[in-house]
């Protein structure tokens, strides 16, 4: 159908040129086809409509088309991946289902020992390099009592995968009340782990065993992760360039940390002194920081002091423990790292037949869910994901969170001892302020008192100039000289029995309207240079009684922020 409409398209395009070519457009807007045919302009532009409206038709048909394909091809792909993953770990996917079955049934005594031991070791026989299966035969040799094959199986599960294998027998020993062993199986994974490349389940394991889902918690873990913290550093020793640039990273980290929260709670001390820092040649924006920032240590010095002060409870000593059996469950049925290609490739033809052919949206979809399999994080940014509050993706747990505040408490107190102590300045208990040209002190109401009659005294002293250099003008001279020669004229008239002439009283007349007009205009002028410098020396005033409110604001401020305790984490764990 899509070359059917192609090629009516083609068909119509070429009609549409011809006539284009052939036609002579009129001052009527009429058409004219060789003088035979005759089309309007409108109709040519409903033609071009509809060769768009068939354009955008076309386009839709073929992405329906490809949407189609691709969804045909991923029907096949999803019957051929299938295959493959059943040839090539179709029996790891048996050895998962056999685990989590003995995982269930063994706390309930639902499956006959023979029946598990049975096919644990079929199980063990089918997949040979598969870390999971020697643990399904340690388990089911322990059921039956088999202490002999239960370590001769744990050593090749070892021997195969043991940063899996360690994990799941401390979960399953202390499922089962075996503490002690649970306890000695988790110290091992620990020391096995690699500060660059830690599990983001490891602070579940680190936070059960300190409240004592492992038995009572000892002095090993702090070892061990003062350890990785070294390890991250460099050696640890405190003198190498190497710990002294990770320890600047991590307070750098903090600071930033500490700015988010200044800038998303407090309100700027900027904002309430604009005229300060408009007339003010002081550096105030740096005291407005310094305010600022000692008005974030209360918001900080409570989050912390929530964190440091928590207590666990049963019921969340419960959820730790759920959280555990969780984990355990989430481990033994997971997927091997080899098998996760294949995988992935069967979960993006599976979302393309989901979406209907829809391929971008599958891929954007199958990006999102590839992130689960980059589980490695490097410890600090774990630690650092679990204490800080200030963005949802850390751990909301608090008991996580007093845990990654033990042992970052160093960098946080240095994160925020640079936080406070970089913008540090000096509290002014006066400010010099420039306004209409007048430098003054702006402290209290007597600066402010003296500031306004400064500004009164220069602007009256410049009124009283101006005012003095208005003039009447020439034209109040003309109107007196006209207004004299008039009366002049008049007089010798009338002296000489010729009578008043009417002209020289008009130019009396005229005269003394110049002269009565020139004064007004001498007033009107007055009147706005009087005008002027009042609205000066008003505008004056209003600014330099803001700038002493605005003093008054700063300093309450510094007097509140000035009882503000600098916060001193590193006594309080």
């Amino acid at each position: 159908m899509a070359d059917e409409l192609s090629s009516a398209l083609n068909q119509l395009s070429k009609q549409i040129a011809t006539v284009n070519s052939n036609v002579v457009l009129t001052n009527t807007n009429i058409l004219v086809a060789q003088g035979q045919i005759v089309i309007t302009q409108k109709e040519v532009e409903v033609n071009r409509q509809r060769i768009a409206e068939l354009q955008r038709y076309v386009a839709q048909f073929r992405k329906e088309q490809q949407k189609l394909a691709a969804l045909q091809r991923a029907i096949t792909e999803i019957v051929r991946v299938n295959q493959d993953y059943a040839k090539m770990f179709g029996k790891y996917e048996e050895v998962r289902n056999n685990m989590l079955g003995i995982l269930q049934s063994t706390s309930k005594n639902l499956v006959k020992t023979e029946t598990i031991n049975r096919i644990a070791e079929e199980l063990l026989l089918a997949t040979p390099g598969y870390w999971l299966s020697p643990c399904v035969v340690a388990l089911s040799a322990w059921i039956s009592g088999d202490s002999a094959l239960v370590q001769r199986a744990l050593d090749e599960a070892l021997a195969r995968n043991a940063d899996n294998t360690a994990p799941l027998m401390a979960l399953v020993c202390r499922r089962n009340k075996r503490i002690e062993a649970s306890n000695a199986w988790l110290m091992f994974y620990l020391k096995r782990q690699s500060a660059n490349k830690i599990s983001r389940g490891l602070m579940l394991f680190i936070n059960a065993y300190v409240n004592g889902l492992f038995g009572a918690p000892d002095s090993r873990v702090d070892d061990i992760v003062n350890y990785w913290i070294e390890d991250l550093a460099g050696g640890g020793d405190g003198n190498s360039a190497q710990f002294k640039d990770f320890e600047s990273r991590q307070k750098e980290n903090w600071k930033k940390n500490f700015i988010a929260t200044k800038d998303g709670n407090v309100r700027p001390m900027a904002e309430s002194i604009p005229n300060l820092l408009k007339f003010s040649k002081d550096d105030l924006s740096t005291v407005c920081e310094y305010i600022d920032r000692q008005n974030t240590t209360p918001i900080i010095s409570n989050y912390f002091d929530k964190i440091i002060n928590f207590v666990i409870d049963d019921k969340e000593r419960d959820e730790i423990g759920h959280a555990l059996d969780e984990y355990l469950m989430n481990l033994a049925s997971d997927v091997d790292p080899e098998e996760v290609s294949l995988k992935q490739e069967r979960d993006y033809y599976l979302l393309v037949k989901k979406y209907e052919g829809d391929e971008v949206l599958a891929k954007k979809q199958i990006e999102r869910e590839r992130e689960k399999y980059l589980r490695p994080v490097n410890f600090m940014d774990l630690l650092e994901e679990s204490v800080a509050g200030y963005n949802d993706e850390g751990t909301k747990n608090e008991s996580e969170r007093r845990i990654a505040v033990k042992f970052t408490k160093k960098y946080i107190q240095g994160g925020y001892d640079e936080f406070i102590d970089e913008s540090k300045v000096a509290y002014p208990n006066k400010v010099s302020a420039t306004v209409c040209d007048i430098k003054s002190d702006v402290k209290g109401r007597d600066e402010q008192t003296s500031f306004i009659q400064k500004i009164k005294d220069k602007f009256e002293q410049q009124k009283a100039v101006e005012l003095a250099a208005i003039k009447p003008g020439a034209m109040f001279i003309l109107g007196i000289i006209m207004l004299a020669a008039g009366l002049i004229f008049s007089v010798v008239l009338a002296i000489s029995k010729n009578g008043v002439a009417v002209v020289t009283v008009g130019v009396a007349v005229a005269g003394l309207v110049m002269m009565v007009l020139a004064k007004k205009k001498e007033k009107e002028r007055k009147n706005a240079v009087i005008k002027t410098y009042d609205d000066l020396i008003a505008s004056g005033t209003k600014i330099v009684i803001a700038l002493t409110n605005e003093f008054e604001l700063l300093s309450a401020a510094i007097a509140k922020v000035s009882n503000v305790e600098k916060l001193n984490i590193m006594t309080r764990i």
